[in-house]
C-alpha cells in the first residue's frame, strides 16, 4: 500500500507540468487512460480488499484511504478513471449500505440495507466492511466524495448521491 501511495500519484497519467520529458519508460507506460485504468482497478480492489477483510488493522486502513486520496487529488481524469472502476463502486454500494448500520446490526438490518441499496454484495463483504471502525468509514467517505466530485460526470453524480443518501 505504501508503494502504490507514492508511486500511482507519480506514474498514472503524469502531467507534462511534473516532468520535464515524459517519453518513453516508466513514465509513458502508464500515460493514456487505456494504460491506466488497469493500474487504478488494481489499486480500487487492494483498497476495497482491506476495507473488507482486515477492518481493524488500523495503520493498513489509513495506507488503503491515504491510497485512493492520494489518486483522487491527483486530477479529473484519474477521478473518472476511479468511478468507472468496479471496485470502487463496490467501495461506494458499501458505504452506502453501511452508513446507517451499527457495528453489532442484526442480520435482518443488514438484509434490509442491502436490499435497499441492491447490486450483488455479499452478506461476507458487507459484514467485513461494517466493522471498519467509525473514523475510517468517514476516510474512506473523504475519498469518496473527492473522487466523485467531477459533477458533469453522470455515474460520478450519482454515486455521490448515494454515497451522501444514506
Amino acid at each position: 500500500l505504501w508503494f502504490f501511495g507514492r508511486w500511482g500519484p507519480s506514474y498514472i497519467l503524469p502531467s507534462s507540468d511534473e516532468y520535464r520529458e515524459n517519453t518513453g519508460g516508466m513514465l509513458s507506460a502508464y500515460s493514456a487512460p487505456e494504460t491506466a485504468q488497469p493500474i487504478v482497478s488494481f489499486c480500487t480492489t487492494l483498497c476495497l480488499l482491506y476495507f473488507c477483510h482486515w477492518p481493524q488493522e488500523k495503520e493498513v486502513q489509513d495506507e488503503s484511504t491515504k491510497l485512493l486520496l492520494a489518486l483522487a487529488k491527483k486530477g479529473a481524469f484519474v477521478r473518472l478513471l476511479m468511478v468507472n472502476s468496479p471496485s470502487f463502486e463496490t467501495i461506494a454500494a458499501l458505504h452506502s449500505v453501511c452508513a446507517s448500520l451499527r457495528h453489532n446490526a442484526a442480520p435482518s438490518e443488514l438484509s434490509t440495507a442491502m436490499a435497499a441499496i441492491g447490486g450483488d454484495l455479499s452478506i461476507d463483504v458487507v459484514r467485513g466492511y461494517q466493522r471498519l471502525p467509525y473514523d475510517d468509514r468517514a476516510k474512506v467517505l473523504t475519498c469518496l466524495v473527492v473522487a466523485c466530485s467531477e459533477m458533469s460526470n453522470e455515474k460520478a453524480t450519482a454515486m455521490l448521491h448515494g454515497c451522501m443518501k444514506a
